[in-house]
């Protein structure tokens, strides 16, 4: 723009020219302006907006159904949220923890187990346990992930792996456990993003149910900046495969831990519905959490 063989005439005429076509639009970016060209598709969520609406309610509204958490896998913490569910897949975000340490070592899988077997508690009195996990199993810890679902319950710690195919459900448990003894379950996280980042587009409205509103809570300590930028840090960008163009949700660098716990959550949501019938819409017919064996944590928690 500062080049002395044009004009700024020249360069507004260009861009005039380039603007209708996204093929020339993407030359005029990346000569005349010289960025690097961001092919998005569709509306960018902006973190402002979303943190700007944060609610004041209860940790556990009176209006949620069920509760079911995701766990992230990083090479030096788990991380962790939890999400309430109700009627029509409205959704609250009830806890977030983040546990540094060795995720090969007892001490923070200990942790974690104890993270696991926490409780909430609803205004009306009522106390509620997470339904079910869904824990990210890829990574360098897939092994680890897959002893403590074994440890804590098959059916209530389920690993995930993401789907390599786009357009996948966004959660596909197997009838059968595999040889290392699990359900490891495939996400189509293109589809439970687009969900997610489709539900982050409505707006609250106070003391009216929304279908499908994403609430969140005007709680540093479970929601802050931080939070949301993890929460909306991805955008559809295009890309070449195989010779095809097509698009694919990218980071871009940005941290999004956030985002994939609560894409492991709806997956955990997906399964409770699918496999063990629950209906967020008839309180009267939720299937009991399965049974399982408590875990050393928790028997010594209760003595």
């Amino acid at each position: 723009m500062l080049s002395p063989f044009t004009t700024w005439e020249r360069i507004v005429r260009d861009f005039l020219k380039a603007k209708g076509s996204p093929s020339k639009l993407k030359t005029f970016v990346n000569t005349t302006l010289g960025e690097t060209w961001e092919d998005e598709l569709g509306e960018k969520l902006e973190w402002e907006t979303i943190y700007g609406r944060r609610e004041v309610y209860p940790q556990v509204p009176d209006a949620a159904v069920a509760l079911t958490g995701g766990i992230d896998t990083q090479d030096d913490r788990y991380e962790g949220r939890v999400w309430a569910w109700g009627k029509d897949e409205e959704s609250w975000l009830v806890d977030r923890w983040i546990l540094y340490g060795d995720p090969a070592g007892p001490e923070l899988k200990r942790k974690v187990a104890q993270k696991l077997h926490q409780g909430f508690q609803r205004t009306d009195g009522n106390w509620m346990p997470v339904m079910r996990w869904c824990w990210d199993s890829g990574g360098h810890y897939t092994d680890e992930v897959y002893a403590m679902s074994k440890q804590q319950g098959a059916y209530w710690v389920i690993p995930i792996k993401g789907a390599n195919k786009y357009g996948k459900p966004i959660a596909n448990m197997p009838r059968k456990k595999t040889a290392k003894g699990v359900f490891l379950t495939e996400v189509g996280t293109d589809n439970a993003k687009e969900t997610i980042y489709n539900r982050l587009k409505l707006q609250p409205q106070p003391g009216v149910a929304v279908p499908g509103c994403v609430h969140l809570p005007s709680n540093d300590l479970i929601c802050d900046e931080d939070e949301i930028k993890q929460l909306t840090a991805e955008i559809k960008v295009a890309k070449i495969e195989k010779g095809r163009r097509v698009y694919r949700w990218d980071a871009g660098g940005r941290r999004n831990e956030a985002l994939d716990c609560f894409v492991y959550a709806l997956a955990a949501l997906r399964i409770s519905q699918q496999r063990f019938g629950l209906d967020l819409n008839d309180t009267a017919t939720l299937a009991p959490r399965p049974k399982r064996r408590r875990s050393r944590v928790a028997r010594k928690s209760s003595l």
